[in-house]
């Protein structure tokens, strides 16, 4: 078998192969795996998380206890007691926090940690927002 198409001259010969390589998703760059239940449990169970939300604005500080309640500051208002759990949801472990208390309802996120510092939380619309991740609990406190 030729790799040679009839007609097609060498320039088109590297169009059609730069094709074929994006076609098979670029292969050697594949998407970050998502965690698994127990291994967002093992990440977030008596350990913190704190950064800006997607907006990019709003900072926030978190204790995630091992009694499934994370201890949470948002700048600016009040400390709030979340539920939190580790869930799968159609195969796929999720990171869910259960926000009703404040009329948001329950939030779950998809989890992938390449840099194991700096966790990405992908929400049920797609939008990805990378946090700090931190062993063990952090001072909720914010500089005045």
């Amino acid at each position: 078998m030729s790799i040679f198409i009839k007609g097609l001259k060498p320039a088109g010969i590297a169009v059609v192969a730069g094709l074929a390589f994006f076609a098979n998703g670029s292969a050697g760059f594949a998407e970050p795996a998502n965690l698994t239940v127990s291994q967002i449990e093992a990440m977030m169970a008596g350990n913190s998380i704190f950064g800006f939300f997607p907006d990019g604005v709003t900072e926030y500080r978190q204790n995630n206890h091992d009694d499934g309640i994370a201890v949470v500051v948002i700048k600016g208002d009040k400390i709030r007691n979340i539920p939190w759990e580790a869930v799968e949801i159609d195969g796929t472990g999720h990171y869910c926090e259960d926000w009703s208390a404040d009329g948001w309802g329950k939030l779950c996120f998809t989890v992938t940690r390449e840099d194991p510092a700096k966790p990405v939380f992908t929400n049920a619309k797609g939008t990805s927002n990378s946090q700090n991740w931190a062993e063990g609990f952090v001072d909720l406190n914010f500089p005045e």
